[in-house]
């Protein structure tokens, strides 16, 4: 009988071996594995660091073209929620996935806050879109062609009665229905884990966070001090997650950045209840 053990390459190198006092670490050559020297260990730490900064960068880079305004589809102007998925096997700049078993099948990719969207092929890869006013859409869902995802909503947001104000219960419910979804794309292009989640808010300076005042008699509510909001972001090792316990900590965050402690849509025991 013969047991099969495979493992994912890793893109977070190197990786120490410690074992009673022994800590190591290893690369594999043709033939077989050595420990690394000082030299060797420098390069696999310097790659590693190269990897984060790529993701960095292109973070920056995306949500900097949102708030310009170079999107996918025009969108309506004012704030923005952004989600991207970012495997980290999509720095990888040879990567690839066949985007044509979603094409095919764009009912698997709703963008968020939208009960109807068209579609089409574009030259990152393939895009989903809500339709709107003046030829202009509130939500899309971008699929590039190495995997990574982005999707942007841009109505949930928009001034109520000229009231700047964070729907607290629906923000959070859109998120969690909508990260399963993105992450089953993923795993349906076979995409490797480790994958990285980071939830933006762009425009949001002098917004404030809408609660049941009733509900929360004596809690005061703040005002956003700054524009562009850069959540905690989270690495998943899995493609099936619990979306609501993922998303806490940036849920967390919005409402610290309103001046709460945290999100007061989970119970005592950090279970999200709704609105």
């Amino acid at each position: 009988m013969a047991i099969i053990i495979r493992v994912d390459r890793s893109w977070i190198n190197p990786h120490k071996i410690s074992f009673k006092g022994y800590d190591k670490f290893y690369s594999r050559a043709s033939n077989g594995k050595y420990p690394l020297n000082v030299a060797e260990l420098r390069i696999a730490f310097t790659l590693s660091e190269t990897i984060v900064e790529k993701i960095r960068k292109f973070r920056e880079s995306r949500i900097s073209d949102v708030y310009a305004g170079e999107t996918p589809v025009p969108l309506y102007d004012g704030a923005k929620i952004i989600l991207h998925l970012m495997p980290i096997i999509s720095f990888n700049p040879a990567q690839r996935y066949d985007i044509d078993k979603i094409a095919t099948q764009p009912g698997k990719m709703a963008p968020m806050y939208c009960s109807a969207y068209s579609h089409r092929y574009n030259l990152d890869g393939f895009v989903t879109y809500s339709a709107g006013r003046d030829e202009k859409s509130h939500s899309y869902v971008q699929l590039f062609r190495n995997g990574i995802i982005e999707a942007v909503e841009a109505l949930m947001l928009h001034p109520i009665n000229e009231r700047l104000l964070i729907p607290s219960g629906a923000f959070e419910e859109e998120l969690i229905r909508s990260l399963p979804e993105y992450l089953f794309i993923l795993k349906t292009l076979n995409v490797g884990l480790p994958i990285f989640i980071f939830l933006t808010l762009v425009g949001v300076k002098g917004y404030s966070m809408a609660i049941d005042e009733m509900r929360f008699f004596g809690c005061e509510t703040y005002k956003i001090d700054e524009d562009v909001l850069f959540l905690p972001e989270i690495v998943l090792d899995s493609h099936d997650v619990n979306a609501a316990d993922v998303l806490r900590p940036c849920f967390d965050s919005v409402w610290n950045a309103c001046g709460f402690s945290k999100s007061f849509n989970y119970d005592d025991v950090g279970k999200w209840k709704g609105r």
